[in-house]
């Protein structure tokens, strides 16, 4: 079977996107979008002519490199989604995404309280609760729809929950790898390309295709170091009471940076060094990001969450209490020395880089190596390695002066006439979006084709150990307004289904109806249900408060108290008890509100709803000097050039395919490929080529007196195999078959000086329990040790590494011996 692949570029000059058709089905992977480069209404354009075509896409990760544009494509294609698109990614692809592409939408005005705005934020919310969830390993069984397609997620290292997505059908298995990291980052183990021994992953390996990129490397120097550099340049940078602007993706490397600044200030105040130090966060999303991190720590490496619990019980996320989420111009007014974390979006950057020229004693410290598309950052970036020529040592502060121009964005309250004309618009898009949604589900229902988050899954999801848990298909689900229920409604008892707001409505039975007609109508009671059981209203199971019940007591103690009652003072203390519960009471509400403008300041978003004083964006060119300490650590979670250029070829893949232009791609590791006899590709952009499958599926039948004389061997769980040697011949196609097409007939060598005799292959499965049972029959000592290692009478060790490779390990002995020959007599030879 051949493919098709395609790399899309809008005219941004960038790969925006990659295109696998195959017969039966085409995949998008990562839709980009870049708003600095190309407008909104030329990228609707773009991908208009694609959209219809796709029927799965993938997103491997939460950066805007590769989900920009995946909610301008929801909004604008809904009918697409609804009737057949599959949306594929992991949790914490899903929720970062939500951070990174609010950050790049509010920046370029399409989302947010802004004249220009083109969609809310609950539209870009909606687009990410539509993407199926994954875990690592879980496979996307779609062999059934499309021709033995399946998929598969694998752990790339480069942020949480980013993916090496494995793409598999009858004939061909593809890897996709954008960006990935070969080591253990801060929070993250390493991609899952290689097992612990050092092997690469027998599920990876032999790939048709390698679809990766060499543009972009990180550091070869060990991460504790790089790590150590950046607790110096903190430290360096907060002695004289000055701060730190440090620009980051918001979905990309922020959360490692936060981890390792929590770390540094966490080992400062255990040193007895000034440790009040503010973590301000500049972006459009507040610290909603911290707060989904704080909800994944399942997707982090064991031994960083092991090391916080035994410092404090926390995680290296619980920064609440000194991480602030600010605007550029909150930034001035911080007082004292901070910590400041830039969301790289074109506004945030502008704006605060403007700003930092009004505040003295300023480290800006660079943390990535990739083009940053912010022409201040690259020119800082290239101002430090101009300096440095290699002999500065990353980390090393140099003093840095510019005058530059940023295009700052003023905004003006809307008001009278055209306040009125943009709230009318945002109702009626509002409405005719809903309106246009509820139509497209009722559609597809009726069609049967709406396949997603609404219980009919065209796909099943596989765990690797659990079988199948995926798209929870129930067929008590199916009616049509099931999918209408609000799940907080039904619990709190005011849903549809509810007894109380059914309609009663006539039941007329005819004298001629059939026998199941004849009854009443009974409608069941329905129960939501997921893979963990049912939902229940949790408020049914704590007590009722009595308030009222309360505070009628205490009025009537006060009411009643004489003079009698003074002198024991029962009904003082009555009454005093009741006066402590209640400002009791009253001071955990009082802290409960606090707690919660407290939570509102931190990620609430509402602040961003498109009629909460809507304003019109406007420009002005602004020119300011920057007078600063300029340091850079390349604290990127990607590949080095030596690492790429070995773990490959340990894949053997047949040829790599690479994405980007010629030009952007890394020489050194090219050559490198080269010589290990890998074909390296490379695609124009926007140009379908086409790669044929080298595997061809024959059909051959076996000869009558060849099939006599074959020796079956059974090698469990039911198969059996046989030696065949023989010579294939093309037979005409008989006359009273009535076929037209040759046969390919094995027949037996008539020669038989050619036949080879002895086995060159083993075959079947080597299960050590089976092992060791023969060994104790024969009164060896056999016994498990760690880590599922067979020892035999403590001088010969047995190990699988994988499901087709087992090692014995021991000096050449009897015992030896015995052992291999009891590995081998459990195989058959072929």
């Amino acid at each position: 079977m051949a493919y098709k692949l395609q790399t899309l570029e809008d005219g941004s000059g960038l790969c925006v996107g990659t295109i696998i058709r195959f017969e039966t089905v085409t995949i998008l992977l990562d839709p980009a979008w870049s708003n600095t480069k190309i407008s909104y209404e030329k990228a609707v354009t773009f991908w208009s002519t694609i959209i219809p075509d796709v029927d799965i896409i993938l997103i491997s990760q939460s950066t805007a490199d590769c989900l920009g544009a995946y909610p301008l494509l929801f909004f604008n294609f809904l009918s697409h989604f609804i009737s057949r698109i599959h949306v594929y990614a992991t949790l914490p692809i899903t929720n970062l995404g939500r951070v990174a592409t609010i950050d790049l939408y509010v920046s370029g005005g399409i989302a947010g309280p802004y004249e220009s705005n083109e969609m809310d934020i609950e539209d870009i919310e909606s687009a990410f609760d539509f993407i199926e969830a994954l875990k690592f390993s879980q496979d996307v069984d779609l062999r059934s729809r499309y021709d033995g397609l399946s998929m598969t997620a694998y752990n790339s290292g480069y942020s949480p929950g980013s993916s090496i997505w494995c793409i598999t059908n009858y004939s061909e298995k593809l890897l996709y790898a954008r960006n990935w990291n070969h080591s253990k980052s801060t929070i993250l183990n390493a991609a899952a390309l290689l097992d612990s021994s050092g092997k690469s992953l027998s599920a990876l390996t032999r790939p048709s295709s390698v679809i990766t990129s060499l543009t972009h490397f990180g550091s070869s120097r060990p991460l504790k170091r790089r790590v150590n550099m950046y607790n110096e340049a903190l430290r360096k940078a907060l002695v004289g009471g000055g701060s730190v602007i440090i620009p980051c993706e918001i979905g990309g490397n922020f959360l490692d940076l936060l981890a390792m600044t929590h770390n540094f200030l966490y080992e400062r105040s255990n040193n007895g060094k000034q440790s009040k130090v503010p973590i301000l966060l500049v972006s459009y999303a507040k610290g909603r990001t911290v707060t989904y991190a704080q909800s994944m720590l399942e997707w982090l490496s064991s031994s960083v969450i092991k090391k916080w619990e035994n410092r404090n019980g926390r995680s290296p996320f619980d920064v609440n209490s000194i991480l602030k989420p600010v605007t550029p111009k909150e930034v001035l007014k911080q007082k004292g020395p901070a910590i400041c974390f830039v969301s790289e979006v074109d506004s945030c950057i502008s704006e605060t880089m403007k700003n930092i020229a009004e505040i003295s004693n300023v480290t800006v410290l660079l943390t990535s190596n990739r083009e940053n598309n912010q022409p201040v950052l690259d020119k800082m970036k290239g101002e430090w390695l101009e300096q440095s020529s290699g002999k500065l040592q990353e980390g090393t502060n140099i003093s840095y002066s510019t005058t530059a121009e940023f295009e700052i964005v003023n905004l003006k309250p809307l008001k009278d006439e055209s306040l009125t004309k943009f709230n009318d618009r945002i109702d009626r898009r509002r409405k005719e979006r809903k309106e246009e949604e509820i139509a497209l589900r009722k559609e597809s229902k009726l069609s049967g084709s709406f396949a997603h988050s609404f219980g009919e899954g065209q796909g099943v999801l596989n765990n690797e150990n659990d079988g199948t848990i995926g798209s929870a298909n129930n067929d008590d689900d199916d009616e049509d307004d099931e999918d209408d229920d609000d799940l907080i409604d039904i619990l709190k008892g005011k849903g549809k289904n509810n007894k109380v707001q059914e309609i009663p409505m006539d039941t007329i039975i005819s004298s001629n109806s059939s026998i199941k007609n004849r009854m009443f109508h009974f409608k069941p009671v329905k129960h939501k249900i997921d893979e963990y059981g049912s939902f229940v209203n949790i408020d049914q199971f704590l007590p009722k408060e009595e308030d009222g019940q309360n505070e009628n007591s205490v009025g009537n103690q006060k009411r009643y108290v004489g003079d009698d009652e003074d002198e024991n003072g029962d009904s003082y203390d009555a009454l005093n008890r009741s006066k402590k519960q209640k400002k009791d009471k009253q001071k955990e509400k009082e802290n409960e509100e606090r707690k919660k403008k407290e939570k509102m300041k931190f990620d609430n978003l509402e602040y961003l709803d498109a009629k909460n004083h809507p304003c019109l964006r406007t420009f002005q060119k602004d020119t300011a000097t920057i007078s600063c300490q300029l340091s850079f650590i390349n604290l990127d979670n990607i590949v080095d050039q030596r690492s790429t250029s070995v773990i490959w070829p340990t894949l053997k893949p047949r040829k790599i395919i690479l994405l980007g232009s010629k030009d952007m791609q890394d020489e050194n590791v090219m050559s490198i490929l080269n010589k290990r006899e890998i074909e390296i590709v490379n695609i124009p952009y926007n140009e379908n080529v086409e790669f044929d499958t080298i595997v061809k599926t024959l059909d051959i039948s076996l000869d009558v007196e060849l099939d006599q004389s074959l020796r079956w061997q059974r090698i469990g769980e039911g198969h059996t195999v046989a030696h065949v040697i023989g010579k294939l011949v093309k037979e005409a196609p008989s006359q009273k078959s009535g076929s037209t097409r040759s046969k390919l007939v094995l027949k037996p060598i008539t020669n038989s000086n050619k036949r080879h005799t002895n086995g060159s292959l083993s075959i079947g499965d080597v299960r050590l329990v089976e092992v060791r049972r023969k060994l104790l029959e024969l009164n060896h000592k056999a016994e498990f040790k760690g880590e599922g290692t067979l020892v035999v009478d403590g001088q010969v060790a047995v190990r699988k590494v994988s499901d087709g490779e087992t090692v014995i390990n021991g000096f050449p002995s009897d015992i030896f011996d015995t052992v291999k020959s009891t590995i081998t007599d459990m195989l058959a030879k072929v």
